[in-house]
């Protein structure tokens, strides 16, 4: 089976699937950049893709050569006419092509998100034709590209997938304090609602825990602020971007991983906590959020909902007890057979079954 990736980057959300994958078919992996600057900043580095060919698209040319030299491949898009240079060959692929699409839900904040439906809708009205496999990121995505008109046969739930951390790294834990460590990483943007994370902890001053937030942003002074105004500067710490790796190890030593996005298609970072059996608190609108509820470990609160985020909170502060190192790896092996390796082979049937 031969597969091509189109992308605008070269993703550490899917490049799992795009290493696995190549192992056993031949991928090529064509993306428009190999990592956008942005992303560099906020501690991404270019991800191991394996055995795949990757292939930037300086140029149509180059694009178009592809498509031309592959004719016998299965392509599978990044999003629905996103990106120029791969909207153009997706838009001129044929009744031959066998042609998937991996999508996330449309946001629904902002004023944008009034028209995002009849976007989407005439996207369906144009393009449904040409698509014959939709994975969709979560129930959200799933839902979301059903009610804009799509067919539900096409529609398979997916998800991003991010890399497995080595059993050794599990067992780095240092966590000694008696009270729950939470822990942010993200871009400190509006989207993502770290002030209102903030705000429901100021609302626990009573109980004893800790909070620590990874990232950087437009945000952060007013963050800042607010952290210094709410008289948190002991309980709070802002430490910026880092490296993924440090990242990483701040996850494994902290309790629960707080994301309380008004809207996250999908939210990889949720992924990097369960794997590490890590607890996760977040809500209906992000995209993982679905995993979340069916591993059970930890909490799906109600959407952009200040009390709901705080009971949701309260709730683990009061009956926090730390999961042994066991529990712990436990959960870790369940998601990754469950929801990374099993979820691989499940797509790589689904496209084996289309060939």
């Amino acid at each position: 089976m031969k597969l091509i990736f189109w992308q605008n980057i070269v993703s550490p959300h899917q490049s799992f699937l795009i290493r696995e994958l190549a192992e056993r078919h031949e991928v090529i992996l064509a993306v428009l950049k190999e990592v956008s600057i942005e992303r560099v900043k906020q501690g991404w580095s270019r991800p191991d893709t394996g055995r795949a060919e990757v292939i930037v698209l300086e140029n149509q040319q180059i694009a178009n050569k592809i498509k031309e030299n592959n004719t016998d491949a299965i392509n599978i898009f990044s999003g629905i006419a996103n990106y120029k240079i791969i909207d153009k060959v997706f838009r001129e692929t044929n009744n031959d092509d066998f042609n998937v699409v991996i999508v996330e839900a449309g946001s629904i904040i902002g004023w944008q998100r009034h028209f995002r439906k009849l976007i989407y809708r005439i996207k369906a009205f144009i393009y449904r034709d040409k698509i014959d496999v939709i994975l969709a990121m979560g129930n959200l995505g799933a839902e979301w590209y059903s009610s804009v008109g799509f067919s539900k046969e096409k529609i398979h739930r997916f998800q991003y997938f991010t890399e497995l951390p080595k059993i050794e790294e599990l067992n780095i834990s240092k966590l000694e304090c008696v009270s729950p460590v939470f822990l942010f990483i993200g871009q400190l943007i509006d989207r993502k609602n770290i002030i209102q994370l903030v705000k429901a902890m100021n609302g626990l001053k009573s109980y004893e825990w800790r909070l620590n937030i990874i990232g950087d942003g437009p945000q952060r002074t007013r963050l800042k602020d607010l952290i210094t105004a709410l008289g948190l500067e002991n309980r709070i710490t802002l430490y910026g971007n880092m490296d993924n790796t440090d990242a990483m190890n701040f996850l494994v030593n902290s309790d629960y991983l707080v994301l309380p996005s008004k809207f996250d298609g999908w939210g990889a970072v949720i992924n990097e906590a369960l794997s590490r059996g890590v607890k996760v608190i977040t809500n209906e609108n992000c995209g993982a959020s679905c995993i979340v509820k069916e591993i059970q470990w930890g909490i799906v609160y109600r959407t952009n909902n200040l009390n709901d985020l705080q009971k949701a909170l309260l709730n683990e502060v009061i009956n926090f007890k730390r999961p042994s190192m066991n529990e712990k790896i436990c959960k870790s092996k369940e998601f990754e057979v469950n929801y990374t390796l099993n979820r691989v082979n499940e797509f790589e049937k689904l496209l084996l079954d289309n060939v």
